[in-house]
Order: structure tokens, then sequence, then C-alpha cells
């Protein structure tokens, strides 16, 4: 007598497994998307409307109305639970002539990932009355800057108070920095870069928010997006629900705070809607900020946040993006081939093709073809009989079964070869971005070709590792970026 018991065991334990997997997926997005919802244009209105009141005179930094500022944003960090990470225990790093940076960190919950730290940042201080110095004019009225930077502030409270509603904190830590100083030369963050208040190695990436609140053609402006591996899709993922136009600027520019960590080594992603007629003037009130527009785009930042502290690997300078400030200056590699071989243009006496070449790390070489070898078959079709190769290579779905002659022998191997990438339409000439890894850039489309009637654009990104698979009639469809947004080509019409 057998006892078979033991298999339904396993099959209900393996079953149980994947539910406890599934169900905790679920209640994790579950938690992210009560955190996204907690940012509300009600309550980001309330911050700017006391940031960017008359009462704190323009918050201009070490001025009462500066220190205004720091007070409220201290009591907020410290009802939304953030841990002090000043000097002495508090919030506050004094520094200067009376200015106050404004610091708190989230800890970590994994035990290795949380010695690393995404910092959020923007400055808290305006220009107060403004002078010839800073100001568009008219000078010697209040100058509230409730775009600058009431709007990144406010957006920075909002995201705190989004990861304090996660059951579960983030694997890494969070650093949270208001600067003081930046409108009289980035003061605040120069002085912790220099005199921090953790080790500044912790530090992977950097955000900076400054003047958020304009939003206008539904169009940001990001900096940053090259200073490391994965920033880009990290955006684009988290840009899904929000649907915001990404205008990508490669120019590293000198006049935010961000620009104290680019200079250190350090990644960042600089967020923009953009310089007004208002910027600099006593009418930069709170009455003509995009509320809408401010949630969306501060839920799209949390939301790319909780992905880069979620992610295997963060971090790492891409030491390049100082000479890639415009898309000219880019240098896009080869993109990778999806058999890795050559072969001969005619075909031999015996209808067969010679591979004349085999590029390394591919899924041929990785076969065990070599150069020498013969093709004689595609498919269970003889290679003489099957038309252009390339084609098949470029419109195959998956495998690809190919007869190769090994050179100077009578051995037919059958191969199936699992090709990398995707099929593609024709007429693309495509390139790879090493900061962008899973995707293809779009260099150029041929007009009036495959590729140019499914859709593409110069400057689309094929997300390769969205590939849905192709229908019963070869026709495929591609998920592509787009400025910042994810569509699908063809797209469907009405």
């Amino acid at each position: 007598m057998h006892d078979y018991g033991w298999w339904e065991r396993g099959r209900c334990f393996t079953a149980l497994c994947a539910l406890l997997v599934a169900s905790a997926s679920a209640t994790a997005a579950e938690n992210l998307s009560a955190a996204v919802a907690s940012v509300t244009r009600t309550d980001l209105s309330r911050h700017i409307y006391f940031l960017a009141s008359d009462a704190l005179e323009g918050r201009e930094a070490g001025s009462r109305g500066g220190h205004a500022a720091v007070a409220y944003i201290s009591d907020r960090l410290k009802a939304f639970g953030a841990q002090p990470l000043g000097e002495d225990d508090s919030f506050v790093q004094e520094f200067g002539a009376g200015y106050r940076n404004v610091l708190a960190i989230i800890p970590g919950s994994d035990p290795v990932l949380k010695n690393e730290c995404i910092l959020i940042g923007g400055h808290l201080d305006h220009v107060g009355y403004g002078s010839r110095l800073n100001s568009n004019g008219p000078i010697g009225r209040i100058h509230n800057g409730a775009d600058d930077n009431a709007s990144g502030v406010s957006g920075i409270l909002e995201i705190v108070e989004g990861l304090s509603r996660l059951s579960t904190p983030l694997p890494r830590s969070i650093v949270v920095a208001f600067w003081d100083g930046e409108e009289k030369g980035l003061l605040g963050s120069e002085h912790w870069a220099n005199n921090p208040t953790i080790p500044l190695d912790r530090i992977k990436v950097a955000f900076n928010l400054d003047m958020i609140g304009r939003l206008t053609n539904d169009t940001v402006t990001i900096y940053g997006s090259r200073t490391a591996v994965g920033l880009r899709r990290a955006l684009v993922r988290s840009n899904e629900a929000t649907a915001i136009t990404f205008q990508y600027d490669f120019k590293n520019r000198d006049d935010s705070d961000h620009y104290t960590f680019f200079r250190k080594r350090i990644p960042y992603l600089m967020i923009y809607t953009g310089e007004h007629p208002d910027y600099h003037r006593p009418s930069d009130d709170a009455d003509r900020i995009n509320f809408e527009g401010l949630e969306r785009i501060t839920r799209m930042t949390l939301h790319t946040l909780v992905d880069l502290a979620e992610a295997p690997k963060c971090g790492g300078f891409h030491e390049r993006c100082r000479e890639e400030t415009t898309l000219a200056r880019i240098k896009f590699g080869a993109a990778p081939p999806r058999l890795g071989l050559t072969w001969s243009g005619k075909p031999q006496p015996d209808g067969t093709f010679v591979v004349i070449g085999v590029d390394d790390n591919t899924p041929a070489h990785r076969a065990g073809i070599r150069t020498g070898d013969c093709i004689t078959e595609v498919g269970g079709v003889p290679a003489s009989a099957v038309g252009e190769l390339r084609d098949i290579v470029r419109l195959s779905p998956g495998d690809l079964e190919l007869s190769i002659r090994k050179a100077g022998t009578d051995v037919v191997e059958s191969l199936k070869i699992q090709l990398d990438g995707v099929p593609l339409p024709s007429g693309l000439i495509l390139g790879r971005d090493e900061t962008d890894p899973g995707t293809l850039v779009v260099n150029a489309v041929a007009l009036h070709s495959e590729a140019d009637n499914a859709g593409f654009r110069d400057g689309d990104r094929i997300l390769v590792d969205h590939f849905p698979g192709a229908a019963p009639d070869r026709a495929t469809s591609w998920i592509v970026e787009r400025s910042g947004r994810m569509l699908t080509l063809p797209e469907k019409q009405d």
C-alpha cells in the first residue's frame, strides 16, 4: 500500500504559498494606493495658503517669517511620525545668519537596504520683500512665493503624510529636507552637504521639488533622468495613473538645490513646471496655483520615490551625464541583435547558407553556433526556400528553429533558439540607452514604412519587457514610452 497523501499535501502547500504571495502583493498595492490617495489638493492648498500668506512676509532666510515656516514644517513632520535629523535631536540645523534647514528621516524596514537613503527635498525660503538683486519687481512689497517654493514644500509634506499611511516602512530610508537660504545661493543644501547629519554616501538619489505649482499644457520638465540607471523608467512606471507629459531636459542647471548633490556625484531628479510672469514678483500668490496639477505631480513623485526605495538596486552616478547635456550629445549604443549571427548573402550549391560571424553573448552564440557552420533549414523548411532570413528573425515572436550543419562535418543539429528582444516592424533605426535598460530607442522612422504606419515616431522608446506577444496573424502590438507616457501601438482608431 502506497501513501500518496504527501503529493496532495504538497499541492495544497504550493497553492497556499501562491495564494499568500498574491495576497501580500495585493495588500502592498492597496497600501500604496491609500498612501497616494492621501495626497489631496485640499491639504496642498492648506499648506500653501499658510506658507504663502502675507503673515510670513515672503519667508526670507533668517527672517521671522522664515522661522515661522520652519516651525510649521517641523510641527507637520512630528505629526506625521517622521524622526528628527537635525541637531540636538531636533528637526532643525542652524547655520549662517539665523538660517535654518529642516531635516527628518523615515527609517527603512530592510535590515540591509535601510542603510541606503532616498532624499526628497526643496527650499523653504523665498525673497521676503524683494530687492534689486532678487526681484523682478516691484520691490518693497511682500513676495509670497506660492509657487517658488511653497508648492514644493507642500508637495513634500503631503508625500511624508502619504508614507506615514504605509503599514510597513519602505525598504530604504527616506531623508526629508527643507533647505533654507536657496535664494541666497543654495546655502542650505550646501551647508548640509558639507556638514551632513548622516553620512552623505548613504544618499543614493536626491529629489528636488522646486516650483511645481503651475502645471501648464499637462507638461512638467524633468531634470536629472540620466544621472543614474533606471531613473527614467521609475518615472514612467509611476506616471501611468497620472499621465503627465514629461519634457526631459538633460542640462544640469546650477540654480537649485539638486546641483549641490550633482556636484557630489549623487544622482538626482528635479521636477519643475517652469518659469512664468509671476516669478520673483509679489504676484506669485496662492490663488494662481494649479492645485489639480500639483496633486497629480505630487502623487506621481510619491509613486516614483516608492519605486526607487523598493528597487533591488538604486543609485550609482552615471559619469557621462556631465557631457550628455543635449539629445545630440548622447551616444546611444547599437541595438542588441535578436539572433546575433551573420551569414553569406548567397546560398551554397547545396542550398545552405554559411555562417560568417557570431556575436558573443547572443542567442546564436549561446546555442553553440560558430563561424563556418551552415544553416540548412529554418523552421523545418530548406534554407534556400525561406526567402529573407532577416525578416523571419525580425518578425518571429519568440523561438526560432534552425537546423545547423557543423563546420567540417556532416553532423546536423536541430536547435530551438529563444530570440532576444521583440518582433518589430520594418523601417526603424534603433539604439540602446545604457541608463534606460529594457528599452529600444527609436532614432529614426522611415517614411511610409510598416513602423511609420503603426504610429512610431522619432524619440519613442519601445518597452521590450512589456511586449504582449503577437496575434496568430502576426498583427503585433508594442508598448512605447513617448514623453513619459506609455502608449500601445498601433493606436486603436475610433
